[in-house]
Formats: C-alpha cells, sequence, structure tokens
C-alpha cells in the first residue's frame, strides 16, 4: 500500500526537487515485522530530516530500514526522547514507525514559506501512513509552530487540553483519521533546552497507566 502511494506521488517529487535544488529527497517508510507485533504500535511525527540519502522509492525505504530508528543517534535530543519512549511504552528498541510532517527538508533544515507551500501537495502521504501503520499512540513531536501544517492535512483537527498544560506545549490531537491516543508536544531539543523533557515524559507514563 505504502509503495504505491509513494510511486503516486513520485512525479510531484521530481517536480519539487527540480524547482527546488537544495530540496531533500523524501523521507519514505518501510515497514517492519517488529512493529506490528508489538503490544502499543507507536507513531512518532517528527519536523523534516536534517539531510537524507537519494536514489529510488525502493532505495530510499532502503535507507528507512537502514537507518534503525535512530541507533546511531542516541545522543541527539530527538532520538534519546523516542527511545526513553519506547522503553516507557515497553517497545522493543527500534520497532516504531517514524515519519515526518514535511516529507522534504530543506538545505537540511525547516523549508522556507514558499517551498513549505508547494510541499503540501504530499500531505496525502501522512494520512495514507497513518492508514496502513494503524498505530496506537502517535505522538506529533513538532511544536505548535507546526500547528498549521497539521491542520492543513487533519482538515477540522481538534487541539484538546491536556491537564496541567498549556496547549501550545501539550495537547490532545482529535480527529477520525488519527487513533484516539494522538499527542502534540514539543520538539526534543526544545524540550531539553526548556527543561521540560521530563514533565513531559512523566505525563507520557501517566497516559499508559
Amino acid at each position: 500500500m505504502l509503495r504505491k502511494k509513494y510511486e503516486e506521488q513520485w512525479d510531484n517529487v521530481n517536480l519539487l526537487r527540480n524547482k527546488y535544488k537544495e530540496l531533500s529527497s523524501p523521507l519514505l517508510v518501510f515497514l517492519e515485522e517488529g512493529y506490528i507485533s508489538q503490544k502499543i504500535r507507536l507513531l512518532i511525527v517528527g519536523q523534516q530530516t536534517n539531510g537524507w540519502n537519494e536514489g529510488s522509492i525502493v532505495n530510499l525505504q532502503n535507507c528507512y530500514r537502514d537507518f534503525k530508528m535512530g541507533q546511531r543517534y542516541i545522543r541527539t535530543p530527538f532520538w534519546n526522547f523516542v527511545h526513553k519512549l519506547e522503553k516507557e511504552f515497553k517497545i522493543e528498541r527500534g520497532c516504531i514507525v517514524w515519519t515526518n510532517i514535511n516529507r522534504c527538508d530543506y538545505a537540511c533544515g525547516k523549508p522556507p514559506s514558499d517551498v513549505w507551500n508547494d510541499l503540501a501537495i504530499l500531505n496525502p502521504l501522512l494520512v495514507t501512513e497513518i492508514q496502513a501503520v494503524r498505530p496506537h499512540i502517535c505522538i506529533f513531536l513538532t511544536g505548535p509552530n507546526y500547528d498549521k501544517r497539521i491542520k492543513e492535512i487533519f482538515k477540522g483537527v481538534i487541539f484538546n487540553e491536556v491537564k496541567g498544560f498549556e496547549k501550545n506545549q501539550f495537547a490532545k490531537l482529535s480527529h477520525a483519521i488519527m487513533p484516539n491516543e494522538t499527542y502534540r508536544t514539543y520538539h526534543p531539543g526544545y524540550l531539553r533546552l526548556s527543561g521540560k523533557e521530563d514533565v513531559v515524559l512523566n505525563a507520557f507514563k501517566s497516559i499508559i497507566k
């Protein structure tokens, strides 16, 4: 299902990358058997990659598989936080699914406004991925600055308050396509800098209980 959807969007990917030379190849999910067998299936949604590999759809999915959910990046705030979530949810290391709100990065960072707007043509891929991997829990580690993109992709999504937090810090998301346990909080880099990492981790502990 995923590869077919990626193939349907490949012409759009090529058009975007021809127009914007510093646009990376897209992040394309490869679904591992280990994810499917977990008692809790966890989907992590980040912002965008920090540079990525090149190649065909098959090559990019193989790159995703070989990345092994940041096994070599355990000290980076993002993957360190994700691995802590795996531990709290009793998920076997690396047996999650990771994708991004922006399918491509621009010069290893957030796309500028004109590129951001054009990237919206690839928005349906995130919906397809959620439907394909059927997570029990979905966590957007994107921060409030990416809420606009979330609202573009999931029309009518509702951001609900979580006790003890302001909505921009931590929110529960409601939408027909999303699993019931869907949340948006800050990117782990900001969580660490602001001293809120443990507070958010404890909130997720309470959710699992």
